[in-house]
């Protein structure tokens, strides 16, 4: 008798070999006694493991789990940081760089080229889908002046108690909340101004991966139902598509921003919504970016130090302080 242990994880299509990538949605392992499962790389975000029994008889099952063979640097000690007033936002920015650390690769172990088809592009009118919505305004289709109009339309169709859905009822798509095209609507919130709406979406739908919460992973996850629960086995709990507060609670409520290629230039413009303080740094190739804000009763102090031979924009919140 033999049981096999299977690894789930995502699949990514690559032209030639990936070299350091598992191209296996899962992998299997024959297990015929006890020991050590020694696999080059197993791709993507952790998952789930399944045993299969493929015949009658029982398993005793002491310990499993993968041993990460990279270093995972404590906060004080990465190259970029993020802390605010909101301890809730805290951990949901850590949960998303500890996601993003467990997806890496080594350098250069992926090809220079990722095969993509042609196939034209699909606009989705009605009903609303979330990512088309956020897109128009990232990308700037839409005029800003609808921006607020688009926003406030996506929430009536879309949102629950636990976030909103990646695609209206009626579409006939699967019914999920997806952290990923969620991001991008929190990029498209701050963007349109409306950071108390952004921080409302991260504290809501990435509150469910928190410490404490039944399914916590310490990383971020690939989707969910509308219950707030993973969907299916093969889902994934630190998944680097789902981290998209690090990025923007850095870019948008710190505020630092790169305007041209390697932070050569730079902007800074703080978005506090309804925090009082936010500090953090930002890594560039010149030298690190730091920033310290506070609200002070009507007064705005923010403290900046960048590093030499770069020029940058600095903007501030003007009363109301939002």
């Amino acid at each position: 008798m033999c049981y096999h242990l299977r690894y789930h994880s995502f699949s990514v299509s690559f032209v030639g070999d990936c070299g350091a990538g598992d191209l296996a949605r899962a992998d299997t392992y024959p297990v015929k006694s006890p020991g050590l499962i020694v696999n080059r790389l197993i791709q993507g975000g952790e998952r789930f493991q399944a045993i299969t029994l493929t015949a009658p008889g029982s398993v005793t099952l002491r310990h499993a789990g993968i041993r990460p063979t990279f270093f995972i640097p404590p906060p004080t000690r990465k190259r970029g940081h993020f802390v605010c007033s909101d301890p809730a936002l805290n951990e949901i920015w850590e949960l998303g760089a500890y996601s993003l650390l467990l997806n890496q690769v080594p350098v250069r172990s992926l090809p220079p080229l990722v095969s993509t088809a042609s196939t034209g592009t699909w606009i989705f009118r009605r009903p609303a889908p979330q990512d088309v919505n956020a897109f128009a305004i990232l990308f700037g289709v839409a005029p800003a002046d609808q921006w607020n109009s688009i926003l406030q339309k996506l929430k009536a169709a879309l949102y629950t108690a636990n976030g909103p859905l990646a695609f209206d009822p009626k579409s006939g798509f699967t019914v999920i909340i997806s952290p990923f095209l969620s991001s991008f609507e929190t990029w498209a919130r701050f963007e349109s101004s409306d950071a108390t709406g952004a921080l409302s979406l991260i504290r809501t739908e990435w509150g469910h991966m928190r410490k404490g919460q039944p399914f916590y992973s310490g990383g971020t996850w690939e989707r969910m139902t509308p219950d707030a629960v993973p969907d299916s086995i093969a889902t994934s709990l630190a998944h680097g598509w789902g981290s998209g507060p690090t990025s923007a609670l850095s870019k948008y409520v710190l505020g630092v921003r790169p305007v041209s290629p390697g932070y050569k230039t730079w902007l800074v413009e703080p978005q506090p919504g309804d925090l009082t303080w936010a500090k953090g740094r930002v890594p560039t190739p010149h030298g690190p970016i730091e920033v310290r804000w506070e609200k002070e009763g009507n007064e705005f102090v923010l403290l900046l130090e960048v590093p030499d031979g770069t020029l940058g924009t600095v903007g501030v919140p003007v009363s109301p302080l939002c």
